[in-house]
């Protein structure tokens, strides 16, 4: 381990120390103190990037009727897999490919490619062809890095980046719960009430492994809206020597619609990181967070070029054989692509297994994102 991450981690520990006393002391833990101590734990992860993949399903469609005609499925029950390359840098940037297959048919992905600024405040994306060309323009809008907590998105189980770009806005009341157990784990929880002092950002951190969260709920009078559980952590080599705690996996569950809260959820997602796909503290330049960037042919994951093979030489009929086909993808994703077989880490994060419990109710996840977008700017 080289002087300076020892000197970051020695750094962090007395943070932490001063935190664990004020507590057993009876004193609540400020939010300048938590902000501090949490940028230098966090700030250990200089740039991340990674290939995560998962999948969602729909629990239940309850009041269907009211869904607007131009918005319903013909199937919400469907299916939906989804595969993203994403890269961060604790400066501002980020960039995200995504691939989404819906309705069952995984020779027929949708992509999206989205870079935000090095500000971290402008959002441009575009959508391509896959193995093609663009489609249609680029779209560019005021953003920050929320805009990655969505349906099919990197930061339903990587949250960190979100919780402190909350805290670090003072428009939000900060509120100190104290040590909770959460997953079996002694964590810091906290919550931030929304400018509007109707819905509460509710965080439990574990203060011991990097500060990441391991479970977000979001409330608005007291009901839940939405959840991210199940938060599973691993310790990663870092780039230049020393290992660091990253999120492997996470689930997230949504009990909203259309204005109406239900008592059970609603949608179900699961998402992990591939395996031997996470790099820490690469030193990502300024081109790798472009629009324009595009992996060589030879570093995309298998399982993108098995669904081109796959929608031209396979039919796939109903879930079940679909599930099938997408179980052999990813399997041969592990076995044969050398790009993650090459990749270092010592305790690598596996590849989700959940495939065959899926589907989703795509308005949902869209009124999620529209609600997340709406709060941060007012």
């Amino acid at each position: 381990m080289n002087r300076v991450a020892n000197l970051l981690r020695w750094t962090a520990f007395l943070q932490l120390t001063s935190i664990f006393t004020a507590i057993a002391g009876g004193e609540e833990v400020s939010r300048d103190v938590l902000l501090k101590t949490l940028r230098s734990s966090q700030g250990m992860i200089r740039d991340v990037e990674y290939v995560y993949e998962g999948s969602l399903r729909t629990l239940q469609v309850p009041d269907a009727d009211k869904i607007p005609a131009g918005n319903r499925s013909a199937n919400p029950f469907a299916p939906v897999f989804f595969q993203g390359r994403f890269a961060r840098r604790d400066d501002g940037p980020a960039h995200l490919d995504l691939y989404t297959w819906e309705g069952g048919d995984l020779g027929s992905p949708s992509r999206v490619v989205q870079s935000l600024a090095n500000d971290g405040k402008r959002l441009s994306q575009q959508d391509f062809e896959v193995g093609g060309g663009p489609i249609g323009a680029i779209r560019t809008e005021p953003s920050w890095i929320g805009s990655f907590f969505r349906t099919e998105y990197p930061l339903y189980f990587y949250v960190a980046p979100l919780m402190i770009a909350l805290l670090q806005d003072r428009d939000y009341q900060y509120s100190c719960r104290g040590w909770e157990t959460e997953a079996g784990r002694k964590c810091l929880a906290i919550d931030l009430v929304n400018p509007g002092g109707k819905a509460i950002d509710r965080f439990w951190i574990d203060m011991e492994r990097q500060g990441h969260v391991l479970r977000y709920d979001f409330l608005k009078g007291g009901d839940l809206i939405w959840q991210s559980f199940g938060i599973e952590l691993g310790e990663v080599e870092a780039k230049g020597g020393g290992t660091v705690w990253f999120p492997l996996r996470g689930k997230f569950v949504n009990y909203s619609l259309l204005g109406t809260i239900y008592r059970n959820p609603l949608t179900e997602e699961v998402s992990a990181i591939v395996k031997g796909t996470l790099l820490i503290n690469q030193g990502l330049d300024d081109s790798r967070f472009r629009l324009t960037y595009r992996p060589d042919l030879a570093d995309a994951p298998l399982v993108w070029k098995k669904a081109a093979e796959a929608r031209a030489s396979k039919k796939i009929n109903g879930a079940r054989r679909n599930r099938e086909e997408f179980e052999q993808l990813l399997s041969e994703a592990d076995r044969k692509s050398p790009q993650l077989q090459a990749a270092p880490s010592s305790t690598s994060p596996w590849i989700v297994r959940n495939a065959g419990q899926v589907g989703m109710y795509a308005l949902g996840g869209a009124l999620i994102a529209a609600a997340l977008m709406v709060r941060r700017r007012t």
